[in-house]
């Protein structure tokens, strides 16, 4: 079943390929994904707090290959099906065929040239702090939308979008599936005069807000409480933040790594990241997660002669609010694990400065 989204009010839910589908319940309140919920399918009971993150699935092949395990970075191709494709009926809507170029077009004076590089900002929040790449295929088939129509290198993406009517202007704005089968559809009335994403204002951030929130479920993420305006995996769309958040980060860091892990990723001393000469001052990396209790990164770096190094502990960072859940999601960041550092020389030795090899840090 696919996860839908709607406007400011409105909701959206959560499709699930294999998988029993969810009963979503309608919030009320101004300002969320929309005036009605995603996916009609899936309703979602709002009665305990869930985690700030909530991972469902992960990618286990794209048309670029395996994906490993846990906190690997993978390839996703995406493509934008042509008008007359067939797609699905994910909210028990007539199945009609696309018409999202068509839509695009008419908002964007300067067609798709103008319109792709704003799809594209949705894909880049996420690749901007995952080990998610993005390529897009420029070309697609247009078979019809199905989980057994996958991607295909050349042919079609692994994430293909499309649009038609679903329920009118509001309501549900667009709706996603769970990998493997990553495809979403929008509603094409809400790319008409006075549908939620027909306004462009601030680079267009209600229709980048909709395509982020919609493929974090093509990731495999699931909704989120509690509806604070803080995080873009909230059932209700708002404008008070753009796109990924930090909790939103956790979550397809859980899954995909953070942005070292793309390509063959930074988990062993030949593959670590390169910081290159340090100059004199502070060398600060931020945003980098631990996918699991056994990962392991690596970053290597060159002093001038006669300059010396102190390195301070890492420090790991609460959600906000910290939240519980049943089961706990790690690493839960309410909990912030115990995080160990050593340097090592080129000689495989450990930094004569740094005799005890391990430093904790428990803030």
């Amino acid at each position: 079943m696919p996860s839908k989204f709607v406007p400011s009010r409105s909701k959206r839910s959560n499709v699930f390929k294999n998988e029993p589908l969810e009963s979503r319940q309608m919030l009320a309140g101004t300002g969320g994904f929309g005036d009605g919920i995603d996916d009609p399918h899936c309703v979602e009971v709002h009665d305990h707090a869930e985690d700030a993150y909530q991972v469902g699935s992960r990618w286990g092949s794209t048309a670029s290959g395996s994906t490993g395990g846990t906190g690997s970075g993978i390839t996703l191709t995406y493509s934008i099906v042509p008008d007359g494709t067939t797609l699905t009926s994910g909210a028990g809507e007539p199945n009609a065929t696309s018409n999202f170029i068509t839509r695009m077009n008419a908002i964007y004076a300067g067609g798709s040239a103008t319109w792709l590089p704003i799809v594209a900002q949705a894909f880049a929040s996420w690749s901007n702090v995952t080990g998610i790449t993005y390529i897009y295929q420029p070309t697609d088939d247009g078979v019809p939308m199905t989980s057994g129509n996958n991607g295909v290198l050349g042919v079609r993406g692994d994430v293909r979008i499309g649009s038609h009517p679903i329920d009118g202007g509001s309501g549900i704005l667009a709706y996603n599936y769970f990998p493997n089968f990553g495809d979403m559809t929008i509603d094409s009335n809400d790319l008409t005069s006075g549908g939620y994403m027909f306004n462009t204002s601030t680079n267009s951030k209600r229709l980048r807000n909709v395509l982020a929130h919609e493929h974090g479920h093509g990731i495999g993420l699931n909704h989120v409480d509690p509806v604070n305006e803080t995080k873009l995996m909230e059932p209700f769309v708002s404008t008070l933040f753009d796109m990924v958040q930090f909790d939103d980060m956790l979550a397809g860091n859980r899954s995909y790594g953070d942005v070292n892990e793309k390509g063959t990723g930074n988990n062993t001393a030949g593959n670590a990241t390169n910081r290159g000469v340090l100059a004199v001052g502070t060398d600060l990396l931020t945003n980098r997660s631990l996918s699991t209790t056994g990962d392991v990164d690596f970053f290597k770096f060159t002093l001038a002669a006669n300059q010396n190094t102190n390195c301070l502990p890492p420090t790991a960072r609460q959600c906000s609010p910290p939240e519980t859940a049943t089961p706990p999601a790690f690493p839960k960041p309410s909990t912030p694990p115990i995080l160990h550092w050593v340097i090592i020389t080129s000689a495989s030795n450990l930094h004569p400065g740094h005799p005890t090899a391990l430093r904790r840090c428990t803030h």
